[in-house]
């Protein structure tokens, strides 16, 4: 299991309030493909606050700052385990339109967080 850097993690979380941002801390499940459905209920049970495809196979001093997209409330179709064949079928398109929208709306910030973080 990798553990977050404490130093880091805790850099991150005062740069969050910082910009009243109030952060989720918890352990995080990195899996080799998007975790949907019961699997997503399972890894919930466990104790992981969210799971992502990347974070796990990081190196050397860690923190992870993630912005979830998909929730349990707002969960992602299981159809996309296969994005292509996803775009295919017309009932994911409003799922890619609010994807195509939120996920830059998360990237900056996520990018915000570290950057205050950067600036002390």
């Amino acid at each position: 299991m990798l553990q977050c850097d404490d130093d880091l993690t805790e850099a991150l979380i005062a740069a969050a309030h910082r910009l009243g941002i109030e952060p989720v801390v918890g352990n995080i499940i990195t899996a080799a493909t998007v975790v949907v459905g019961e699997e997503r209920k399972r890894w919930a049970r466990e104790g992981y606050a969210a799971a992502d495809m990347e974070t796990g196979l990081l190196t050397g001093r860690v923190a992870a700052v993630r912005v979830i997209l998909d929730t349990p409330l707002n969960e992602l179709s299981s159809d996309w385990l296969n994005p292509v064949l996803a775009m295919l079928k017309p009932w994911n398109w409003p799922q890619a339109v609010w994807l195509g929208r939120e996920a830059p709306r998360c990237a900056r910030l996520a990018a915000r967080v570290i950057g205050a973080k950067a600036a002390q």
